[in-house]
C-alpha cells in the first residue's frame, strides 16, 4: 500500500464538520441543510478509494431573478471527498468569478440567488453565462474531473440600469469623453475601504454639448441617452445592457437648447419623455413615440421663464403624485419642486429647501428605500450624498445621509 493511504482515511463524520465551518465562515459556499452531510465513502473501512468521479449534478439553465423562491443552487455530489473550484464568465461583459472551495466533502453547493440578491463578484449581471467545474480528490492526487455548461440569469429591463445588473446607475460623462455607469448600490453602501467598480459604458462621447439619459425610448434592454453635438444635431444611444446600439440621427437645429431633461413619463402613456429649454428660458415637451427613428412627437410650450435655473433634473413619481415630477435649483442654490400632472404639464412650483448651490450634479437614485419613490443623489466638493424620498409633496426628501465615496470623475464630469 502506498505511503499517503492513511491520509487518504477521511471519516464522514470529519468530513462532516469540515462541511459545516465552510458554512459558517464562507456564506457563498453553504449548502441547504438536505445536502450538509457527505455520504459514507471506502475511506472510512480503511479502503483504497477509486478515482474521483461525479455521482450527480444540478445545474438550472435558466436563473429567474424574480422568482419567488429565495434561494437557488448549483450542486455537485462525488464519489468521495473533493476540492472544488467553480468559474462563471458572464458572455456579454467578460466579468468574470472564481470560487474555491477549501473544505474537503462530498457534496458542494454554489449559491446562486439569495433573497433578492446575487453574489457580490458579478451582482447578478443578466443574460448567458459560461461556467466550468473542477475537482480534484482530497489529497490533490489522481485524477480529477471537469464540467462545463452555460445558464442564464433572465430578470426585467429596470430604469436606469445600464450595465444589465439590476442595480440603477448613476451616469457619468468625463472630461475626455467617457461615459461610465456608477452603480448606486455601490455609491450607497460601499465603505472607504471597498473601492467603486464603474462599468465604462463608451470612450467617444466628447463631441456632445448636452447628454441625458432618456428612459427606454424604443424597447431595447436597457435605459437610452441621447446626446447633441456642436452643430445642433441629436443622436440616439440605444443601450443593450453592457453599452449602447451605434447611434441614430434623431433631429438637427436643436442648438437653440441649453438643457435636456430626460428620464421620466410626462403624460402618462407608459414611456419616457424629453423636455428641453432654449435659450430664452422657454421650456418644451417632446412626447415619445416608441419609434427608435422619429422618437419624440412635435414639441409643446410648458411655458417661459425656467432661465432662472442652472439645473433641472427629471426624477420620476417623487412625491406621489398622479405624474413624473421635476426638480430645478436656482441661481441662490434653492431647489424647488415641480409635481407632475400627467399630461406634459407640472404645478406650481414648491420650496424643497436652500443650500443646494455646494452641488455639482443632481441625479434620478432609484428608489434605495424601497417606497415606492425615487431617490435623490448629489454630488460636490465636499462628496457624495444620498436624499430618501420622503413621500410628501410639502418635503420631498429625508435628511441627507453622506456617502463615502467621492470619485474625481464625478465631482467634475457631467452627472445625470
Amino acid at each position: 500500500m502506498k505511503q499517503h493511504t492513511s491520509r487518504r482515511r477521511l471519516t464522514a463524520a470529519a468530513a462532516l464538520a469540515a462541511a459545516t465551518a465552510a458554512a459558517v465562515t464562507g456564506t457563498l459556499l453553504a449548502a441547504p441543510a438536505a445536502l450538509a452531510a457527505p455520504a459514507p465513502t471506502a475511506a472510512s473501512s480503511g479502503e483504497d478509494l477509486p478515482d474521483l468521479a461525479v455521482t450527480r449534478e444540478e445545474v438550472p439553465a435558466v436563473l429567474d431573478f424574480d422568482s419567488p423562491d429565495d434561494i437557488a443552487y448549483a450542486n455537485w455530489e462525488f464519489n468521495r471527498p473533493a476540492w472544488v473550484t467553480l468559474t462563471l464568465t458572464h458572455t456579454a461583459s467578460g466579468k468574470q468569478r472564481t470560487i474555491t472551495d477549501t473544505v474537503a466533502g462530498t457534496v458542494w453547493s454554489f449559491r446562486l440567488r439569495a433573497n433578492g440578491d446575487w453574489w457580490d463578484g458579478l451582482a447578478g449581471y443578466s443574460g448567458e453565462y459560461t461556467w466550468k467545474m473542477t475537482a480534484e480528490n482530497e489529497e490533490r492526487t489522481g485524477p480529477g474531473v471537469e464540467r462545463t455548461g452555460t445558464l442564464t440569469l433572465d430578470r426585467p429591463a429596470k430604469k436606469r440600469v445600464f450595465d444589465s445588473n439590476g442595480s440603477e446607475d448613476v451616469l457619468v460623462r468625463d472630461a475626455a469623453g467617457q461615459l461610465s455607469a456608477y452603480d448606486t448600490n455601490q455609491l450607497r453602501f460601499f465603505g472607504p475601504d471597498k473601492p467603486l467598480t464603474p462599468t465604462v459604458l463608451s470612450t467617444e462621447w466628447s463631441g456632445y454639448t448636452l447628454t441625458t439619459a432618456t428612459g427606454d425610448l424604443a424597447g431595447t434592454p436597457a435605459d437610452d441617452v441621447v446626446g447633441m453635438d456642436g452643430d445642433g444635431t441629436l443622436w440616439l444611444h440605444q443601450g443593450e445592457g453592457q453599452g449602447f446600439l451605434p447611434r441614430t440621427k434623431i433631429g438637427t437645429g436643436w442648438r437653440i437648447y441649453n438643457q435636456l431633461i430626460g428620464g421620466s413619463d410626462l403624460n402618462a402613456d407608459g414611456r419616457d419623455d424629453l423636455l428641453a429649454r432654449d435659450t430664452s428660458g422657454v421650456l418644451w415637451f417632446y412626447a415619445s413615440t416608441g419609434n427608435a427613428t422619429a422618437p419624440f412627437k412635435p414639441r409643446v410650450k410648458i411655458g417661459g421663464g425656467w432661465q432662472i435655473y442652472n439645473q433641472i433634473t427629471a426624477t420620476g413619481d417623487l412625491a406621489g403624485a398622479t405624474g413624473g415630477d421635476l426638480v430645478a435649483r436656482d441661481a441662490e442654490g434653492v431647489l424647488w419642486l415641480y409635481l407632475g400632472k400627467d399630461d406634459g404639464t407640472f404645478t406650481a412650483r414648491r420650496l424643497v429647501s436652500g443650500g443646494w448651490q455646494q452641488y455639482t450634479g443632481l441625479a434620478p437614485f432609484g428608489d434605495k428605500n424601497g417606497d415606492g419613490r425615487v431617490d435623490l443623489y448629489a454630488i460636490g466638493p465636499d462628496g457624495g450624498r444620498y436624499y430618501a424620498s420622503a413621500n410628501s409633496v410639502n418635503g420631498p426628501f429625508k435628511p441627507a445621509e453622506q456617502l463615502h465615496h467621492l470619485p474625481d470623475a464625478l465631482n467634475s464630469g457631467t452627472v445625470f
